[in-house]
C-alpha cells in the first residue's frame, strides 16, 4: 500500500471558483466521478476506519481503492477493475476481512461529484489541487459536498502545509478531517458516527498520542465547521469543549511532541478558546437581558 498525505477543506461553491482562478494556470482536468462505497451490513470496515470503493468516470474506467487510517496521512491500494465488480483477491483486503466477511460486502452509499484538478509546484514539491462539488446518496438521504483537497504527489509535507496555510489565509476555507467515507457512513447510519476503534495494546506512546491528537483535532475541525453554519449557543459550547480536550492533550504530553513552533500553536488555540468564551458570555448576557430593551438587538 502507498502512503497518501492530503489536506481537505470545506468551503462554499464561490470559494471553489476563486481557488480555480488563483491556481489553474493551465487548463484544469474536469471529470464527473461516481464512487460506490462498500461495507458489510454491520459496518465492519467503517468501525476500523477502512474504506473500499469503486470509482467510475464518464469514460467507464473504474478504479477500486482500499484505504486504511485516518487524519492527514492514510495508506491506499488501487487497481483497475470492471465497472460494478469488486476484486476481492488483493492481499490488503484479504488481510482485513475474513472470507465470510468478504462475501457480505454490499454497496453502502454513493458519492457523485464534479472534480476539477491541476498540479501546483510548491517549493520542491508537486501538489494536486482537487475541487469537488456534488453529493452523497444513502438510501433516500442526500448530503451536499463542496470541498478542496491538496494532495502531496512528490516532495516534502512541509511544502503541502505551507501552501495550505497560504490558501486558508486568503480564502474562507475550513479544515476538515472527515473523509467522504466518514460522512457517507454516518449518513447511511442515520446520522450516527461509526463506533470508535480501540487502540491496539502494542502501540508506542508516540503512536497512541498521534491517534489521540488526530481524533481531538478532527473533533475541533468538525465543530468549527458546524459552528460556521449554525452559530448557536450549543454549537459554540461544543467547540469550546473540543478545544479544551485538544489543549489538555498537548499539555499533558508536552514532552512527547515537538512542533516547529509550540508557542505559536499554544497561542492560537488559546486565542480561539478565548473568542469562544467571550461569545458564550454574550450568549448568557443575551439570555438575561430585558427582551424589550435596546440591548438585545445590539447583542
Amino acid at each position: 500500500m502507498t502512503p497518501e498525505v492530503e489536506i481537505k477543506f470545506a468551503c462554499e461553491p464561490a470559494t471553489l471558483d476563486a481557488l480555480a482562478a488563483r491556481a489553474f494556470n493551465t487548463p484544469a482536468r474536469d471529470r464527473r466521478l461516481v464512487s460506490v462505497y462498500y461495507d458489510t451490513p454491520d459496518g465492519l470496515l467503517a468501525g476500523r476506519h477502512v474504506s473500499l470503493r469503486l470509482r467510475t468516470d464518464e469514460t467507464g474506467r473504474t478504479v477500486q481503492t482500499f484505504k486504511t487510517g485516518e487524519g492527514l496521512g492514510r495508506r491506499e491500494a488501487e487497481s483497475e477493475t470492471a465497472p460494478g465488480r469488486l476484486d476481492l483477491t488483493g492481499a490488503e483486503l484479504q488481510a482485513a476481512l475474513s472470507p465470510d466477511d468478504l462475501a457480505r460486502l454490499t454497496p453502502r452509499f454513493t458519492v457523485q461529484v464534479r472534480r476539477r484538478t491541476c498540479e501546483i509546484e510548491a517549493g520542491e514539491s508537486r501538489i494536486e489541487l482537487a475541487l469537488d462539488q456534488g453529493e452523497i446518496l444513502a438510501g433516500g438521504d442526500r448530503l451536499a459536498i463542496c470541498e478542496a483537497e491538496l494532495e502531496l504527489l512528490s516532495g516534502a509535507p512541509r511544502d503541502l502545509f505551507t501552501l495550505a496555510v497560504e490558501l486558508a489565509a486568503e480564502l474562507p476555507l475550513i479544515l476538515s478531517l472527515r473523509s467522504k467515507s466518514d460522512r457517507g457512513n454516518r449518513l447511511a447510519a442515520g446520522g450516527a458516527p461509526a463506533p470508535a476503534a480501540g487502540l491496539p495494546p502494542d502501540l508506542s506512546c508516540g503512536e497512541a498520542l498521534r491517534l489521540a491528537l488526530v481524533a481531538a483535532l478532527g473533533e475541533v475541525a468538525a465543530q468549527v465547521l458546524q459552528t460556521a453554519g449554525d452559530p448557536s449557543v450549543e454549537a459554540v459550547h461544543r467547540l469550546r469543549v473540543a478545544l479544551r480536550r485538544l489543549r489538555s492533550l498537548l499539555s499533558v504530553f508536552r514532552r512527547r511532541w515537538d512542533p516547529g513552533n509550540p508557542s505559536a500553536l499554544r497561542t492560537g488555540l488559546r486565542d480561539l478558546s478565548r473568542a469562544c468564551g467571550e461569545t458564550r458570555e454574550l450568549d448568557v448576557l443575551l439570555e438575561k437581558a430585558d427582551p424589550s430593551g435596546a440591548l438585545v438587538p445590539a447583542l
